[in-house]
């Protein structure tokens, strides 16, 4: 690693399970923990879309399984 590069690390986390392994549980707690700014950072209103139109309807379902 050359001396000029910055240190880069990575840290996770257990931000805790849906309450039940059903589609609406996970959808749930999908969208609470997706539309923090913070989990996805651009605007809100495009995170709104990709969240709610996209992501919380196809993958919770999957996720569930």
């Amino acid at each position: 690693m050359d001396s000029q590069e910055p240190a880069i690390g990575v840290l996770l986390i257990n931000i805790g399970t849906p309450e039940r392994p059903d589609t609406g549980s996970v959808r749930k707690f999908l969208m609470r923990f997706l539309m923090d700014r913070r989990v996805i950072s651009i605007p809100a209103v495009a995170r709104m879309l990709l969240v709610r139109g996209i992501i919380g309807p196809l993958r919770s379902k999957r996720s569930a399984r």
